[in-house]
């Protein structure tokens, strides 16, 4: 942790370094437009000095968004480890609290309702918006990070049903993503492992913890390539819907086989399989953990998967029943021939429209609360997860019917929510630093630990501020790292493997030879200064 440190530190001394040799970022861009603007003349030279000082500008925005990041992982390290916050806080459950501030919460996303922006002609119906799947991802997290805080242990059942609706998201979105756009490419790979794993890499150089110890991370890394490969082997079968449907019943037999079929447990498969990616998913020197988690979720991506396939027939139901118009291939009139006086044929249509919906509502809703009253309500959480697997598709399907019912619960969505989902992935990783303590297992408290809900709102709220910083550095780098042309991925290589060098390797060797922190910490600063002017003098 003392390297890590150091090696952070490093990054916002170069970043600081920097910013004093240009003294004045603005200044310096400004001068570059000037120049460009007075010369008129597009020279070899001037181009060339254009180019230096706007990759130098550049490397600053990079050292600038390391540097944001390596200040909250220092924080991290300090709420942690400093000893100067308690972080041996008990949890201490309140059902009152629990449930009352989900709800003051909610309340108050109701003052943030916003109408989703139509993309296509007013006619269209729209479906799991991200809007509506950003809200949906917000609100699940808001109380994830409430069932933590006050170890609200009864409700375990039901938040095993919102981690499998992250799962089924994962599938859903994802398809969309390969059927509609067709990007099968690395450079898409390489933004979704940025996206998912850039924070919990740094989490776990920063905190030494496993990479299970975030298992929602590895959940959701994994579940992507299941996605990915469904599209990506035999990619010319993806036009056609019948040939996708069984690429993805074979994903299906495949997990099938190594989590269910009875050779799963006289051959284990899931060893067989997980075991080269022993030193990544291990927890203690077990993949119990890994087993855990992928069993109670094998089956939600794929679930997600199959509603994104028959999505386009759901959204055609809605068109149907709310009398907008009947797309091609059933005729070229609509349901009302005239606004003003429709046929007896049309009200005919219309009264069956309606009596569909009526009848699918009654029966989902009879489906759900046996769910709920079978399974749900089952108090034994260990018999519960053997159900959970193949039983979750019911309350997710029954959320996105009911979110959808009509046309305003589609169009509209809460702010509040969309906003807050937008930082999921940060304020899950985070809060286990910044928010909780000891793997989750215990309290950060800023303040005595007889304040409790006192020290939850401002814990959620730096949890929140950090998230939000997070978030919008990881975004910020992904280009300037991730971003490559197909034939020149090689030099991205070798060109990020040099920076990384450049940035890490002075501090690491003298860390190796001088134990003494304080003394390597200022020898490195020096290298790293006189690198830093050599590299500025020879630009």
């Amino acid at each position: 942790q003392q390297t890590t440190i150091v090696l952070f530190i490093n990054i916002i001394i170069k970043y600081l370094f920097n910013v004093l040799l240009l003294e004045s970022n603005d200044d310096q861009k400004d001068e570059i437009i000037l120049e460009k603007n007075e010369n008129g003349s597009e020279n070899k030279e001037d181009n060339n000095k254009e180019i230096k000082k706007k990759r130098w500008f550049d490397n600053i925005d990079v050292l600038k968004n390391w540097s944001v990041i390596g200040s909250w992982m220092l924080f991290g390290i300090i709420c942690e480890y400093s000893g100067e916050f308690n972080n041996n806080g008990n949890k201490i459950y309140s059902r009152d609290s629990f449930l009352f501030i989900n709800f003051l919460f909610l309340l108050y996303s109701l003052t943030s309702i916003k109408k989703t922006e139509r993309r296509n002609n007013d006619n269209d119906v729209i479906l799991l918006t991200r809007d509506q799947t950003e809200e949906w991802k917000g609100w699940m997290q808001f109380v994830f990070l409430l069932y933590h805080y006050f170890n609200a242990k009864e409700y375990y059942n039901f938040i095993r049903c919102l981690v499998s609706s992250y799962a089924f998201l994962t599938g859903f979105g994802n398809y969309i993503y390969f059927k509609t756009r067709k990007d099968l490419s690395f450079k898409r790979v390489l933004f979704m492992m940025w996206r998912l794993n850039f924070l919990p890499i740094m989490l776990i150089l920063s905190f030494n913890v496993p990479y299970i110890l975030y298992y929602i991370i590895p959940l959701h890394t994994f579940y992507f390539f299941v996605v990915y490969f469904i599209f990506r082997i035999k990619p010319s079968w993806n036009s056609n819907d019948n040939l996708l449907k069984l690429k993805t019943f074979l994903m299906y037999l495949l997990i099938y086989l190594i989590w269910d079929s009875p050779f799963s447990s006289s051959y284990n498969l899931f060893e067989v399989v997980f075991t080269p990616l022993f030193p990544f998913l291990n927890m203690d020197q077990s993949l119990h953990e890994w087993h855990f988690r992928t069993y109670l979720d094998h089956y939600s991506t794929l679930f997600g998967i199959i509603f994104a396939m028959f999505y386009p027939k759901y959204k055609q139901f809605l068109i149907n029943v709310e009398h907008f118009l009947i797309s091609k291939h059933i005729s070229s009139s609509s349901i009302f021939p005239s606004p003003s006086s429709p046929s007896p044929s049309s009200l005919v249509s219309i009264q069956k429209f309606h009596i569909v919906k009526t009848f699918t509502t009654i029966i989902l809703t009879i489906i759900f609360f046996l769910w709920f009253y079978f399974i749900l309500l089952i108090p034994n959480r260990f018999e519960y997860n053997n159900y959970h697997p193949y039983c979750v598709v019911i309350p997710i399907t029954y959320y996105i019917y009911m979110r959808n019912l009509t046309k305003t619960l589609r169009s509209h969505y809460l702010d509040v929510f969309k906003k807050f989902g937008k930082l999921t992935l940060e304020t899950y990783v985070l809060q286990y630093h910044i928010y909780l303590s000891h793997h989750a297992k215990t309290l950060l408290f800023f303040l005595p630990e007889k304040y409790m809900l006192l020290n939850f709102i401002l814990t959620i709220s730096l949890l929140t501020i950090a998230s939000h910083f997070v978030f919008n550095v990881t975004m910020k780098l992904r280009n300037p790292v991730c971003d490559y042309k197909d034939s020149n991925i090689i030099t991205l290589l070798v060109r990020w493997g040099t920076i990384i060098m450049f940035i890490f390797l002075p501090t690491i060797s003298i860390l190796y030879f001088i134990s003494d922190f304080f003394i390597s910490f200022f020898i490195t600063i020096f290298i790293n200064i006189a690198l830093n002017l050599y590299i500025y003098i020879s630009n």
